[in-house]
């Protein structure tokens, strides 16, 4: 049986087909769900206009009673004044007429009562000597009173639900729906605790049926004119917009028998924001709850719609879509079959040779269309795959001759133009730069002039081998050794080059040069210090000798001057000694941060209040073997030399670090100060016995001292300055232990 191939033409052809009708059904879903999501946002506007309203109702409200507290609480409103508090509180009532009544009470059971009864306004007053009577007063519009009369009520304000809620809570606190005692009309009150100690507490009172008035305004902004709206809480509705009759006297419950629309809705509630459906009366119904907050209480809008009101035209208007989609889906796939399918089967047809020979495509290459650029640039591929196969067969070339020499720094120069164009790890790593801001730059970037006139000379020599200082990126200049030999590709001349960094040796080969000089002037120091302390030693005993036995004054004064001098010669030589001679140390493993700030108090006493003492101590414990006795010479030293440094104050910085050097962690202390700093000379002579800038207040040992005490304990030192810009001594020692 022969095999069934379907071709790419079909293909397509079947393709275009099932994205025409599979776009038709999304568009269709689409425009449904759309429509779904148009009505969700639609009701959560309603919800939020609502929310609006509401706080445009409670926010005065709580204001005021807020402004009531506060003038009760200074004595500035007396609800005792009965005329001047009816026009304080008539002024609030005519700006925000849904406030029907005010009221207030006390502990003791003073009450009052300013209403607004359809115009008339009238106060109730209580006092607790009339008991089972209240004064009912009669008040025109500023609020003075026109008549009175008593009459028999056991009224008492603190069983009132607004006072009971209020003294319980600091905050204002709104009640549920009931019965005003006066009128006899639902409503809520937002009542407040004035004073606490006397429990003196206002109401607010607002009628349900304000609530009402509200629904139907936003209905009358909802191009849905069949949908009904509910205002409910946890127990009773609120307000509504059917056609429910809401008897005066009486506060209604979500019942079936008043309310069957919102009963059965709320039975198939879901917790969710989004809109969900239900079915009463042999038709499904939308429907969306969303909360409300009124002050502390948490309320409900309901807001329900037939679904028939949005499916009774979409459903023709959708259909009539579907099949405009289908009819242009059909004109599409025929144009595109003509236009772009039969050229892209012959591009495929020759695209087989592809990266094989060379393909040109001359019939559709002519075209300015996406054809034409896609042919030109299959041709162009072509051709360049081609070429790239070449040259990576020389590239590969060049990258094994590179690998070659990985452990140093290698570099490929173009010869002609002096350019780098390649370079390996460790070269760019060296310089401190990556491959793409190394390509292109000239070797008189980087290297002296010296150095490239014998890069020059290759062609004549083939190789060179030198030694030469290099700029890194950051102009650093580094001691290598070069290694060059030249290469041709492909009838060009190219120079391979190797640069090993040998800047550190070069730094340890001093320092090893200067430790062994300074180590022949110690040896012979010493011998004259032991030499020049027998003579002192002589003086002093003879000098002694002599002034027991002469009693001339004024040679007894020439002897003084000679012990004196004596005296202070055995002190320099004990100093001497301690440059020069072998000394025994305590030595003990301890944390160097810790001994650093054992040391705090007295590095600050001793550099005074000019001098800023900076601490920058690694956080975790450096340990050292080291003598604490000698260490504290070695702060001395340093510490004091840094003061002068800074004769008109300035900042002191210890640091603690440990730092990598020749592939060992060493612990490094630096200190640091802003003092007038050293030129290249006194930095050479720094740690020579008896160098000194300081004239005849400066021994020259100092430094020596702290030379020969960390010589002894394993370490070395050195010191990094420049005139004017401070000075910094880094004492590197061997690491004891490193606690992690």
């Amino acid at each position: 049986m022969k095999k069934f191939t379907l071709s790419i033409k079909w293909l397509f052809v079947l393709i275009i087909l099932k994205v025409a009708i599979g776009i038709s059904l999304i568009n269709f879903l689409f425009s449904y769900i759309h429509h779904e999501r148009h009505l969700n946002i639609h009701f959560s506007t309603i919800s939020s206009l609502f929310q609006k309203e509401i706080e445009n109702i409670i926010k005065p409200v709580e204001s005021f009673l807020y402004n009531i507290q506060g003038l009760l609480c200074c004595k500035i409103l007396d609800f005792k004044d009965v005329e001047n508090t009816n026009q304080f509180l008539m002024n609030f009532m005519d700006k925000y007429p849904y406030v029907t009544s005010i009221n207030y009470g006390d502990k003791k059971g003073n009450g009052y009562l300013i209403l607004n009864d359809r115009g008339k306004w009238l106060n109730r007053i209580k006092k607790p000597e009339d008991k089972d009577f209240v004064t009912w007063h009669e008040i025109n519009s500023n609020g003075k009173i026109i008549s009175s009369r008593k009459i028999k009520d056991s009224y008492d304000p603190r069983e009132t639900i607004w006072y009971k809620q209020a003294i319980k809570n600091q905050a204002i606190q709104w009640t549920e729906e009931y019965l005003f005692r006066t009128t006899k009309d639902p409503g809520i009150t937002a009542s407040l605790i004035l004073c606490s100690e006397e429990q003196k507490v206002v109401g607010v009172d607002i009628m349900i049926k304000d609530f009402s008035t509200f629904l139907e305004k936003i209905k009358e902004k909802n191009p849905y004119k069949d949908s009904f709206l509910y205002l409910f809480s946890e127990k009773h509705v609120i307000a509504s917009t059917d056609k429910t009759n809401f008897k005066p006297g009486k506060i209604y419950s979500i019942t079936q028998e008043d309310f069957p629309l919102l009963y059965n809705a709320l039975l198939n509630i879901n917790n969710s924001r989004e809109l969900y459906y239900f079915n009463f009366s042999g038709q499904t119904w939308i429907a969306k709850r969303e909360k409300l907050n009124l002050g502390n209480r948490e309320l409900s809008i309901l807001i329900i719609l037939p679904k028939v009101v949005i499916t009774k035209e979409l459903k023709l208007y959708l259909f009539y879509q579907l099949l405009v989609s289908m009819f242009l889906s059909f004109l599409v796939l025929v144009y595109i079959t003509k236009k772009y399918m039969n050229p892209l089967i012959d591009i495929s047809q020759n695209i087989k040779n592809f990266g094989i020979k060379e393909i040109t495509l001359k019939n559709l290459t002519q075209r300015t269309d996406e054809i034409g650029i896609l042919s030109k640039s299959i041709s162009q591929a072509s051709s360049e795959i081609l070429e790239s196969k070449r040259m990576l067969e020389e590239s590969e070339k060049k990258c094994r001759t590179i690998s070659n020499l990985a452990p140093v720094g290698i570099y490929l120069i173009d010869y002609e133009n002096e350019k780098i164009i390649e370079a390996n790890f460790t070269g760019l790593s060296m310089l401190g730069y990556s491959l793409d801001e190394l390509k292109g730059k000239s070797l008189s970037e980087i290297f002296p002039s010296e150095t490239l006139r014998e890069l020059r000379e290759i062609n004549q020599k083939e190789s060179i081998e030198t030694l030469c200082n290099v700029f890194d990126k950051e102009g650093n200049k580094l001691e290598c050794r070069i290694k060059a030999i030249k290469l041709i590709f492909k009838d060009k001349s190219y120079m391979l080059m190797s640069a090993d960094d040998i800047t550190e040796i070069r730094k340890i080969e001093k320092k090893i040069q200067e430790a062994e000089q300074f180590e022949t002037v110690r040896h012979s120091l010493g011998e004259a210090v032991h030499r020049f302390k027998d003579l002192i030693n002589v003086i002093h005993g003879f000098a002694t000798i002599a002034k027991t036995r002469d009693t001339n004054d004024f040679v007894k004064n020439a002897l003084d001057q000679i012990l004196n001098a004596s005296k202070r010669a055995i002190y320099l030589t004990k100093e001497l000694l301690t440059v020069t001679a072998d000394r025994k140390y305590d030595k003990q493993i301890v944390d160097l941060n810790a001994l650093i700030l054992s040391m705090k108090t007295k590095i600050h006493a001793f550099m005074g209040e000019s001098i800023n003492v900076v601490f920058e101590l690694q956080d975790k414990p450096i340990t050292v073997n080291f003598d604490v006795e000698a260490f504290d010479e070695v702060m001395t030293n340093l510490l004091s030399n840094a003061k002068d440094a800074m004769p008109k104050g300035g900042i002191l910085k210890i640091k603690t670090e440990i730092s990598p050097l020749l592939d060992k962690n060493f612990a490094l202390l630096s200190i640091s100060d802003t003092g007038v700093g050293m030129d290249e000379e006194t930095k050479k002579r720094a740690f020579e016995p008896f160098f000194t800038k300081k004239g005849a207040s400066g021994t020259g040992l100092g430094l020596s001292i702290v030379y020969k005490i960390i010589k002894d304990h394993e370490g070395f030192i050195e010191v990094e300055s420049e005139l004017n810009k401070g000075t910094t001594f880094k004492i590197y020692l061997p690491l004891s232990s490193i606690v992690t």
